[in-house]
């Protein structure tokens, strides 16, 4: 007699772009799910969109190798979908306590994208804006979009917003720095300790310290944190400026954007939506 395991979604990754999902007819695209009667009903042309929409056209999305292990450990799977991706569960999954997270990696396949994306939402949240603004063409040279629940009420909700700024914007761009980081000393030559703490930890104490000594006529303490897992670090010491760094993805050539998702602030399922707006024709 054969059996089935059966699956169960406990998290989604949203990507909705105003290009391709506004009217007309339908107007400007309202997040699902769809309100109720007596509101009227979404126009059949909306859902023709939504059935013709598919990410995977102009975006990759996949885990980081080290999410990979992450999810091989807890019996997860992550499956790309057209709308961005799910991650999957045996049925019955539970997460106890801990602060362990999925990390995806978004990778434009479409250069073009840049072209019609608005990151500093010159109209989308500003109609009476008609003109484009040049610079919501952002450089993504050493830097990448970086988006986390961490900070979202568990089960919720809509990354990378803010009080009526929903959209993606430059505003969510972090540094990327390799592992190995380089800081400048705010008096040359000083001895000083320098503390790396997890920006999006519930833990207090640093995950690293160097105490670095005194070297004439340098400017800059090399530290090497190879040893540290990829992540969003924060840099403490008292002669150098307090900096944040995400940190990691050597291996993988220029990545858009970071999504961090933590285990413990998932439940049964919540879809993470992240809105892009479109730049005007």
């Amino acid at each position: 007699m054969g059996f089935s395991i059966g699956y169960d979604i406990i998290a989604e990754l949203a990507l909705w772009h105003h290009r391709h999902l506004d009217g007309p007819p339908g107007g400007v695209f309202i997040l699902p799910p769809f309100p109720p009667a007596p509101f009227p009903a979404p126009p059949p042309a909306l859902f023709e969109r939504l059935r013709e929409y598919d990410v995977r056209r102009w975006m990759e999305v996949r885990p980081t190798p080290d999410s990979e292990k992450l999810l091989a450990q807890k019996n997860l799977q992550f499956r790309p979908s057209s709308k961005g991706g799910i991650v999957v569960a045996k049925q019955g999954f539970t997460y106890g306590p801990g602060e362990d997270r999925i990390t995806l990696v978004l990778k434009l396949i479409e250069p073009a994208f840049l072209t019609y994306t608005d990151f500093d939402l010159t109209t989308a949240d500003n109609p009476a804006t008609t003109s484009v603004n040049e610079d919501s063409l952002p450089s993504m040279q050493g830097q990448v979009f970086f988006l986390s629940n961490f900070s979202l009420p568990v089960g919720s909700g809509l990354l990378g917003s803010a009080p009526g700024l929903p959209h993606l914007r430059t505003a969510q761009l972090v540094p990327l720095r390799t592992r190995v980081v380089r800081l400048q000393q705010t008096v040359p030559g000083t001895a000083s300790q320098v503390r790396v703490f997890a920006q999006n930890s519930a833990v207090v104490t640093p995950v690293k310290t160097f105490d670095m000594p005194a070297v004439t006529d340098q400017t800059q303490y090399e530290l090497d944190c190879r040893s540290l897992p990829e992540g969003y670090y924060r840099f403490e010491g008292a002669n150098v400026a307090t900096t944040r760094y995400y940190l990691g993805l050597e291996n993988m050539a220029s990545p858009f954007a970071i999504i961090e998702l933590l285990l413990n602030k998932i439940t049964n399922p919540t879809r993470y939506d992240i809105r892009l707006a479109k730049l005007p024709n």
